[in-house]
Order: C-alpha cells, then sequence, then structure tokens
C-alpha cells in the first residue's frame, strides 16, 4: 500500500509499505481524513526536534474499522467510525499522573517518532480508538 514519508527536512515521498499486521488487541482502520498542523509543518521545515526520519507523517486521523483482533470486545464494532489517539503513553510518569499523555516523557507520536496515518490502513490497539 502506498504512505507519504518524510525521509528527511523537505522531502517528502510517496512509498510503497507493506500492509499492517494485525495484533489480537488492535483494530484495522481504514483512513478517512488525516489532519496536518504545526507539529507535521515543522517536521517538514526540519525544525522539530522530536521528529525521527524517514517518517509515515499523520497524528490527527479518523477514519472506519475494517478488521479487529480475536481480543477486541464489541464495544468496537466493524465499520465503526473512530477518531485515533496518537500517543503511547506509559501511565506512570508525572505527566501522564497528571492526565497530560501528550507529554509523557516516553511517548512515541504518531508522525513523529513512529509511523503515521497518511496511508490507506493503519493497526493501532483498541485503547487508541473513540467512536462517534
Amino acid at each position: 500500500m502506498q504512505a507519504v514519508r518524510l525521509v528527511a527536512p523537505r522531502q517528502i515521498e510517496l512509498v510503497e509499505i507493506p500492509e499492517p499486521h494485525l495484533g489480537a488487541e488492535e483494530v484495522l482502520v481504514e483512513m478517512r481524513t488525516v489532519g496536518m498542523c504545526g507539529s507535521d509543518l515543522n517536521a517538514y521545515r526540519g525544525t522539530f526536534p522530536l521528529m525521527r526520519y524517514p517518517r509515515v507523517l499523520g497524528h490527527e486521523a479518523s477514519g472506519i474499522v475494517v478488521d479487529k483482533g480475536a481480543a477486541v470486545s464489541d464495544r468496537i464494532a466493524q465499520g465503526a467510525q473512530v477518531v485515533l489517539s496518537p500517543y503511547s503513553e506509559c501511565g506512570i510518569c508525572p505527566a501522564c499522573r497528571a492526565g497530560r499523555p501528550n507529554c509523557c516523557q516516553f511517548n512515541e507520536t504518531m508522525g513523529l517518532q513512529r509511523d503515521g496515518a497518511l496511508t490507506r490502513l493503519v493497526a493501532i490497539h483498541y485503547s487508541k480508538v473513540f467512536t462517534s
């Protein structure tokens, strides 16, 4: 499948990547909307200090659940419209305990420190999707 990858500052490529493997606690989401914000622009410019290149962009995303792992409850139905949380917080650092997962000292945000949603399909842990 195709993805938009920022390979270096000011260098974007349309690349082929493998379809994601679906884990037991993950849902497979077909992307419908991916927003771009100031973080993406700064990553493109090379001025975002936490960016890791190369990286598939996109951390503001929504889509449709097309499949789910065996351990995912019926709370998330196939065909559900969902919004993705891009953060991978630890839950125990001071920022997480204060309810600020975006500031987690171990956070890896989609599209910045790990591959993002500017592609067709994303596999993501069920706790990171919210239904409309």
